[in-house]
């Protein structure tokens, strides 16, 4: 059962528990097509209903758009890299203006002045 990291909190990807394979592709779907960067796969939990569904298609090299974390809190989890980290449409619907204007200021490539002493 794939679950992805929501505001903090752990959250169901998707309702039913499927097999690892498909599990994985649906969390790293979840992970590269929303603001969700972290995703892991667990065991489901007795009552959930298991589905066969069709495996979601993932982009060649999938795989190297994740890291391990480096947080221990994380354990078990892929980590989107940053490199990969807001390059959907969906994951800029997903942010606030607010947030987009914070990521611009912080990548600007201005150059930095220094303060003159009298």
């Amino acid at each position: 059962m794939p679950i992805v990291r929501k505001r903090g909190k752990w959250v169901r990807a998707f309702p039913f528990a499927v097999p690892k394979e498909t599990a994985f592709a649906i969390g790293a779907k979840t992970a590269l097509e929303t603001p969700r960067r972290s995703f892991k796969v667990i065991k489901a939990p007795k009552g959930i209903p298991f589905r066969a569904v069709k495996q979601p298609p993932l982009p060649k090299g999938w795989l190297e758009m994740f890291r391990q974390p480096k947080s221990k809190a994380l354990q078990g989890a892929l980590v989107e890299k940053s490199i990969f980290a807001i390059n959907e449409p969906g994951e800029k619907k997903g942010i606030t203006q607010k947030g987009l204007e914070a990521l611009a200021r912080q990548y600007s490539f201005g150059f930095k002045t220094k303060k003159r002493r009298r």
